[in-house]
């Protein structure tokens, strides 16, 4: 009965450059974190899907932030 050990190291790496790119760089982070999420997709990870979506929520809340401080 050993259970197979799952690694999510790209899902990951991806939740964190989404998470980052709300205030550093929102493109090149968001776009980044939706690569590494693919990656970990292809890699069968199970927390692909929430990296791809942090990572595109991310990109785009924070061009949306970006333009709104430099518009004040």
């Amino acid at each position: 009965m050993s259970r197979k050990k799952t690694e999510n190291t790209f899902s990951i790496i991806a939740i964190v450059l989404g998470g980052l790119a709300f205030l550093f760089f929102p493109p090149f982070l968001g776009g980044a974190g939706v690569i590494v999420a693919v990656i970990g997709k292809t890699k069968n990870e199970k927390m692909w899907s929430i990296g791809l979506t942090v990572s595109i929520v991310g990109g785009i809340v924070g061009m949306i932030l970006g333009a709104s401080m430099a518009l004040m």
